[in-house]
């Protein structure tokens, strides 16, 4: 049978997944090292994706004989995976040329790797998931490793692939499982199965949830799975991290919520393992991040630690059923925006092939630039969850269906990891604010960093000045 296809819902993935084919032509016929018509053939490409999905965003929608499924959940998190990239590749100029890359394959690389996400987004289909997850991460391994002068991005580059290979091995196993257990591909088939059988026929079932869960939980880097992400952050380019660190990981954190989503009531033991990996992502994120002295090591761990309280809402709604989704949205929005400015702010003092490598290195920095240093507090503030940010606002949901689940010692255990955090954090405004300068050159501010530092500060106060009005336009009040 041929698939309905609605093109609506598969247009934004296409539109992506064919600038990055023109990205790549048009750098072959230029030749340009400087990559001007690369760079902008990439931006307006991701802008015409935005705009689509916002224009046509909203409603829930299904393509392929249901394999491609966009609910509300899946609509906001490939708008914040577009939205990545978009800034990334804003202000990736600058920063290639300050670090001497002359490479026009990051930008056919950053647009594949964005279609990879967001398909991991869209759907609730394991073979179509694990396509969405190899598109993304095949793209990031050659982005890790683009420094090619590098010995550290070259290390870091091969270490992402060769446990990256091996992480998939679970995940596939764990699908072939899944398959042999329910004889179907769809997540959503889950708790069905589990509730017609018997004991001894659940076995296979619950293997393939714990294979699955190796899979996605070294994409999203929860503990255990979490060793290669402080080398990968080090090594790899800051403009590549920053696409890591928040596009990239948006598809894995719902793919995760989806498959807790889909076994929930299968059993009180699918919701304690996934609490399990979140108390240990998130005390061991930010127990390591408070001895850092490297900047991007401190942002991995700290990404570690973000990763546990997404965990917690994926045992929210594997505890309670809840299918409420305005938890993870908020905190997702938060995160994605809040880290994308910190390493934006990162890439703005990068000069002459040097860029901060240490928390000593951010000294003065406020001096440097007002616009950097204002900006660092508003993000720094979310990360912690402190005052009017989405970064609060997202935690207190998150609270808020945990205590609701019934999971009151989680509750307990990110609050205390919240507080616990906020030690290193403020770390980072002690050197920012520093009066002794680790270097007196003031640092030139271009348009592109101004307009992607704006979107980043606007949406992360907007979005809680704006809360009703922008519940009310996704729907989901």
């Amino acid at each position: 049978m041929i698939p309905d296809i609605e093109w609506i819902s598969v247009a934004p993935v296409g539109i992506v997944a064919i600038t990055g084919m023109l990205a790549l032509i048009v750098h072959m016929i230029t030749g340009n090292p400087e990559q001007q018509w690369t760079q902008k053939v990439t931006v307006l490409g991701l802008l015409t994706s935005l705009v689509v999905l916002v224009a046509t965003g909203g409603n829930e929608r299904t393509s392929f004989n249901s394999m491609l499924s966009l609910d509300r959940l899946g609509i906001v998190a490939q708008l914040l995976t577009v939205l990545s990239a978009f800034i990334v590749a804003l202000v990736s100029p600058s920063y290639l040329e300050a670090k001497k890359i002359k490479l026009g394959e990051f930008y056919p690389m950053l647009a594949w790797a964005t279609t990879g996400g967001m398909i991991v987004c869209a759907t609730r289909n394991l073979l179509v998931l694990f396509v969405g997850i190899e598109i993304l991460s095949i793209s990031l391994y050659v982005l890790a490793g683009l420094q090619r002068g590098s010995k550290r991005s070259e290390e870091s580059a091969i270490k992402y692939f060769l446990l990256g290979a091996f992480a998939t091995g679970f995940l596939l196993y764990g699908i072939a499982m899944f398959y042999g257990a329910s004889g179907s591909l769809d997540m959503s088939t889950a708790l069905s199965y589990w509730s017609h059988q018997g004991p001894d026929e659940r076995v296979l079932l619950s293997l393939s949830f714990a294979l699955i869960t190796v899979g996605l939980g070294f994409k999203c880097s929860l503990v255990p799975f979490h060793q290669w992400t402080p080398d990968v952050y080090e090594g790899a380019p800051t403009n590549v991290v920053a696409f890591m660190a928040t596009g990239g990981k948006v598809g894995a954190f719902v793919a995760l919520w989806n498959f807790g989503d889909s076994f929930g009531g299968a059993g009180r033991f699918v919701a304690l393992t996934i609490a399990g990996l979140a108390v240990l992502s998130m005390v061991v994120g930010n127990v390591l991040a408070m001895g850092q002295k490297n900047l991007k090591r401190l942002l991995a761990y700290s990404s570690i630690a973000n990763a546990g309280y997404v965990a917690v809402t994926a045992a929210t709604v594997a505890s309670a059923l809840q299918t409420s989704h305005v938890s993870l949205i908020y905190f997702l929005f938060g995160y994605v925006l809040t880290t994308l400015g910190v390493f934006v702010v990162l890439m703005m003092a990068a000069k002459d092939g040097e860029e901060p490598s240490t928390l000593d290195d951010l000294k003065g920095l406020a001096s440097r630039s007002p616009i950097a240093g204002f900006s660092l507090v508003v993000f720094v503030l979310s990360l912690i969850g402190l005052g009017p940010v989405s970064g609060f606002l997202g935690k207190v949901f998150v609270l808020k269906d945990t205590l609701d689940a019934n999971l009151q010692w989680l509750a307990v255990v990110m609050v205390l990891n919240s507080i616990f955090g906020a030690f290193y954090y403020f770390g980072i405004l002690k050197s920012v604010f520093s009066p002794e300068a680790s270097d007196s050159r003031p640092i030139t501010v271009t348009m592109p960093q101004v307009l992607s530092l704006a979107i980043c500060v606007f949406g992360v106060i907007g979005s809680v000045v704006f809360y009703a009005p922008l519940l009310a336009h996704l729907g989901l009040r």
